[in-house]
């Protein structure tokens, strides 16, 4: 009469090996994309507002874990590997908006969803096809890119950037460090041809 009913013995014995699994569970490492570190200019541009986004990416690559390329038909989610932005959307927001405020001279950079104080002159979105890769071995990054202008009904610019990077060694550090070198080289691109327009703007006749 004083004995455990067998269902409460095996409810005991699930939550003691839940416990134990647990706590041998290690915890999640977060990584965040690096910004470029003392560019040069692209141009000086500090009165001109930029908006960055949206990024739209393939479904297996937006979110929280970070995702490596087992073959080129599978991959692999890293479950204790993160983003610390949340998500490789964020974190592509947010290394673009700075890269890009860095090479173009201008703290006038907002990222979507965000609205930003001051008049837009140019909007970057971005259609990524391809942001992973295979440790030890490199990433790869393929994006359309579309300029728009508040000035004009069409866009002003529409161009594929295709880029890869080695990875030195197999961590996920080197892997996160590859990602930030390749938006690093998308950002000059960007910046680049964002000059060259607001150039042209600029020997435009007055009307």
């Amino acid at each position: 009469m004083g004995s455990r009913p067998p269902a409460s013995r095996h409810l005991a014995v699930a939550l003691a090996a839940f416990a134990l699994a647990c706590a041998g569970s290690p915890d999640p490492r977060f990584y965040a994309l690096q910004p470029l570190e003392s560019p040069e200019k692209v141009a000086s541009l500090p009165g001109l507002g930029v908006a960055i986004g949206p990024v739209n990416l393939p479904r297996y690559l937006d979110e929280p874990r970070i995702v490596t390329r087992k073959d080129e038909s599978r991959v692999e989610y890293r479950d204790y590997d993160r983003w610390a932005g949340g998500s490789l959307e964020s974190e592509v927001l947010r290394t673009l908006g700075e890269n890009l405020g860095l090479l173009l001279g201008t703290d006038r950079v907002v990222v979507y969803p965000l609205r930003g104080p001051f008049p837009i002159r140019y909007t970057v979105r971005l259609d990524v096809e391809r942001f992973d890769g295979r440790r030890g071995d490199g990433v790869d990054l393929r994006a359309r890119w579309v300029i728009s202008s508040s000035e004009r009904p069409d866009a002003v610019a529409v161009e594929i950037s295709d880029f890869a990077e080695p990875i030195d060694g197999g961590k996920t550090r080197a892997l996160v460090e590859a990602h930030g070198a390749l938006l690093g080289r998308l950002s000059h691109a960007i910046a680049e041809r964002i000059a060259r327009l607001e150039e042209a703007r600029q020997s435009e006749p007055a009307e």
